[in-house]
């Protein structure tokens, strides 16, 4: 008989884990299907996988951690549904760091003492899990030693270190190309600096006090040494909340490029001479891609300026200093006086491009899948 293994995606930062996985399995001519949410869905429909859509009765894909009974209920029910239609021998579900929906459910309902389903999950982060109740995976998979050592404080099941299954597919994009190609169908001009902003939810304490205290060093910079344009873009789930950052940046006068549609994020990555974020794994992806890159192509700077924003990421992940950062790759500020210093040394000086791009040579960067299809194959 067949074995299948069902998936499950509601992040985006998830399913870009996920695809190469499923990919890698079909290869091997195991049966899999996959089931998503949101932006996860988007994009994993884009990548050809056919995903099927997970949704509630209401429209929305997940409910609130603290949701009445009823509701986390109904969430519960439908995810059964999928389950008991998918009849999967094994499920492998993607991580989402907030709220309740398709992965929890389905690993709320795997667990030996409900279906007894073997499963798994993906950390594509460091040191954070997300449960409903005792819904726990048999295995985890973390992408390296420090997702290991922080995850093992809050882990509910073992941890294998495979590697990082998105980042290793970087090894076959020419970065060259995609930063020259990138910064010309944006319109940046040779001699011009192109500092981009990767925004998530705008409702995270501290979230706001950063964007606004890089926002004041940016125009700063543009207005003492010329040319310099601004990329902006918010995090695909919360672009609604966004209303005020664009304000803020028109009120300033900031030139900036607003329009990214048809462009991943991987090639924005490649385009900016400055990456800009408080924690979002988009300053992971480009630490990997310039370990596969042949020369510098930007530095990431990491923000987290003031008490607020270290609280949250202590309060929900156990640091506030992100563990590659630890480890010597890449720069952070958290004094917003130091700001503007910080921009103009990467913008304008080769040091700090030259120390970033040296230290990304030094990640460990082996094949994940093999490690993968042997622990899910033990279950089958």
């Amino acid at each position: 008989m067949e074995k299948h293994i069902l998936f499950t995606a509601r992040d985006i930062g998830a399913a870009h884990q996920i695809n190469p996985i499923v990919h890698a399995f079909r290869k091997k001519g195991i049966k899999v299907s996959i089931v998503a949410s949101g932006e996860a869905y988007q994009f994993l429909g884009k990548e050809g996988v056919n995903p099927d859509l997970f949704s509630l009765d209401n429209g929305k894909s997940f409910v609130s951690r603290n949701a009445p009974r009823k509701v986390i209920k109904r969430l519960l029910e439908s995810s059964h549904k999928v389950i008991k239609e998918k009849q999967p021998d094994v499920v492998f579900c993607g991580l989402a760091t907030l709220e309740l929906g398709i992965d929890e459910a389905v690993l709320y309902w795997a667990s030996r003492e409900r279906l007894n389903i073997p499963s798994f999950q993906f950390l594509d982060t460091w040191g954070t899990f997300n449960h409903l109740r005792d819904g726990y995976p048999d295995l985890y998979f973390a992408i390296d030693k420090a997702s290991e050592r922080l995850g093992n404080m809050g882990a509910k099941a073992p941890i294998q270190v495979v590697g990082s299954p998105k980042h290793f597919a970087y090894l076959s994009k020419p970065m060259d190309m995609l930063r020259e190609v990138t910064r010309e169908n944006l319109g940046i001009e040779e001699n011009e600096k192109l500092v981009g902003y990767f925004g998530q939810d705008p409702e995270i304490p501290g979230h706001t006090f950063n964007f606004e205290k890089l926002m004041e060093a940016v125009n700063s910079y543009c207005l003492n040494q010329g040319k310099c344009k601004l990329l902006f873009r918010p995090h695909p789930t919360y672009e609604d909340k966004y209303g005020p950052y664009w304000e803020y940046i028109e009120n300033m006068g900031i030139s900036t490029i607003a329009q990214t549609e048809g462009l991943s994020v991987e090639e924005l990555l490649c385009a900016c001479d400055l990456i800009t974020t408080c924690f979002s794994t988009v300053g992971l992806d480009h630490i990997y891609l310039s370990s596969f890159s042949k020369k510098p192509i930007g530095v990431v700077l990491y923000l987290l300026c003031g008490n607020e924003i270290k609280k949250h990421l202590v309060d929900n992940f156990g640091y506030w200093k992100i563990p590659i950062l630890e480890d010597g790759v890449g720069f952070y500020v958290d004094d917003p006086v130091q700001i503007y210093e910080k921009v103009e040394s990467i913008l304008d000086g080769p040091l700090m491009r030259i120390e970033y791009f040296q230290y990304t040579k030094t990640l460990n960067m082996t094949n994940p899948y093999k490690k993968i299809i042997r622990a899910v194959s033990s279950f089958l």
